[in-house]
């Protein structure tokens, strides 16, 4: 899988392993390792302005092959900031970021659509 946004590239797969690379240097700026059951399948930033560096979103969703969709930190280390588990196997996961919140939609092998509505970013 592979996810761009902000001059940063996010990748993974098999090893159920995220890597996020600055693509303006090609150097990578975090790894999230062992978040999923399966491997991965979905990754899609997170919206808002919130950046890491200037450069990168401040998380990320992934979904693997199993009924799990996690919402990951980039930063501090990587993990996980909550998990939600589908009626059955992710077929399709995408975002879309507005006013300081995402929706998540997914939709399930049991032919169930899910969407999840979540801030990116606290307001003061």
């Amino acid at each position: 899988c592979l996810a761009t946004a902000h001059g940063i590239v996010a990748a993974g797969g098999m090893d159920r392993c995220v890597t996020v690379w600055d693509a303006r240097r090609w150097a990578p700026i975090g790894r999230w390792t062992g978040g999923l059951k399966h491997h991965l399948e979905h990754l899609h930033f997170a919206g808002g302005d919130e950046t890491i560096d200037g450069i990168a979103p401040h998380a990320m969703y992934a979904a693997g092959a199993g009924f799990e969709l996690t919402c990951a930190t980039c930063r501090d280390g990587a993990r996980a900031l909550f998990q939600v588990r589908g009626l059955s196997r992710w077929l399709g996961v995408d975002v879309v970021s507005s006013n300081g919140e995402d929706v998540v939609v997914g939709w399930c092998d049991c032919s169930e659509a899910i969407a999840l509505r979540t801030k990116t970013h606290e307001e003061t």
